[in-house]
C-alpha cells in the first residue's frame, strides 16, 4: 500500500514552538479525522506523526504537515501552503483546488517557515518528493477559526488531501449509494456508473456563510444577537438546499433512473428516488 504521512503540527511538544492557542488541538483533530477518513482507502495507509519524530519516520508517498497560523491582530486572516519540489507544488496545489476555503489565500511560500517548514525539508530528504505544508487557515481571527474547527471544516481540509492524492474519487460516492440501490432494484451501483449524484449543494458553505456573519456582527453589529443571525442564516440555507432537491435534483435522478430501469418498472423508480429524497434533504 502507498503511504500517507500525516504530521499534527507542534503535536507532542510542552515547551518551545507549541503553536498558537488551540493548533495543538486543532491538528490532532485533522490527524485523527485524516485516519478515520482516508487509511485503507484506495490502496492507501495513513501514518499519523507528531512535531518531532525520529528521521526514518518520513519515509513514504505523500506527506502533508496540517498547521494554522496565528497572529497577535485578530484581523489577519488566510490560509496557505509551502512546498520545496515540483512535485509538493502540485500536491498542494491540487489541495488548494479541492479544499474549498472560503477565506484568503497568501501566495504560496510567502514566508521563510513556509517554503523552509523543517517537515517537508525531511520528507524530501527521505525520498518523499510528494510533500508539503497546509496552513488551513488563522485560528487566532474568528471567522477562519470557525471554519477551521468546525467538523465541516476539518473533513474538508482531510478529503481534500484525500481528493488530491485519488484517495477519495467519484466511485466511492456512487459506491455510498449502494444499500440504497441495490436492495430496491437488486442491481449493483455498477449498473448506474454514469449517473452523478448529487448530496447537499451549500452543505460545505453553512460554516463559511456562519463564520463571515460572526465577523460582520462582531465588527459592525453589536446590537444584534449574532446567534439569532445564524439560526435565521442556517435555516435559510436548508430551505434553499431542500427546494434545488426537490426542484432540480429529484426530478433528474428520477428521469435517469427510469431510463436506466426501464418504463416497466416505474414502482422501483419512485422508491429509489423516495429513498434518495429521504437521504438528500438537510436534517432540521
Amino acid at each position: 500500500m502507498a503511504t500517507l504521512l500525516v504530521q499534527m503540527g507542534h503535536a507532542g511538544r510542552t515547551a518551545g514552538a507549541t503553536g498558537a492557542p488551540g493548533e495543538q488541538e486543532l491538528t490532532v483533530r485533522l490527524g485523527q479525522a485524516a485516519y478515520a477518513r482516508l487509511h485503507g482507502r484506495n490502496g492507501w495507509s495513513v501514518v499519523l506523526l507528531k512535531a518531532d519524530p525520529p528521521t526514518s519516520a518520513y519515509r513514504g508517498d505523500a506527506f502533508v504537515a496540517f498547521h494554522a497560523d496565528g497572529n497577535n491582530n485578530p484581523t489577519v486572516a488566510g490560509a496557505s501552503v509551502g512546498h520545496q519540489t515540483a512535485q509538493g507544488r502540485d500536491f498542494a496545489a491540487a489541495w488548494k483546488q479541492h479544499y474549498g476555503w472560503p477565506g484568503t489565500w497568501h501566495p504560496d511560500n510567502y514566508t521563510t517557515n513556509l517554503s523552509g517548514y523543517y517537515g517537508v525539508r525531511e520528507a524530501v530528504r527521505q525520498g518523499c518528493r510528494r510533500s508539503f505544508i497546509a496552513e488551513v487557515g488563522t485560528i487566532t481571527n474568528p471567522a477562519d477559526r470557525a471554519f477551521i474547527t468546525a467538523e465541516e471544516g476539518i473533513a474538508a481540509a482531510v478529503d481534500a488531501v484525500g481528493a488530491a492524492l485519488g484517495i477519495i474519487t467519484q466511485e466511492d460516492d456512487m459506491q455510498a449509494m449502494e444499500p440504497v440501490i441495490s436492495p430496491i432494484t437488486g442491481k449493483s451501483i455498477g449498473a448506474f456508473k454514469d449517473v452523478t449524484f448529487y448530496t447537499n449543494l451549500y452543505a460545505n458553505d453553512i460554516p463559511a456563510i456562519k463564520a463571515m456573519v460572526t465577523e460582520l456582527i462582531a465588527g459592525a453589529h453589536d446590537d444584534l444577537d449574532a446567534e439569532a443571525v445564524l439560526a435565521r442564516v442556517d435555516a435559510a440555507v436548508r430551505e434553499a438546499t431542500a427546494a434545488a432537491i426537490d426542484g432540480t435534483v429529484l426530478p433528474a435522478l428520477r428521469a435517469v433512473i427510469e431510463n436506466v430501469l426501464g418504463e416497466d418498472n416505474a414502482e422501483q423508480a419512485d422508491a429509489i428516488v423516495t429513498e434518495l429524497a429521504e437521504r438528500l434533504r438537510p436534517a432540521a
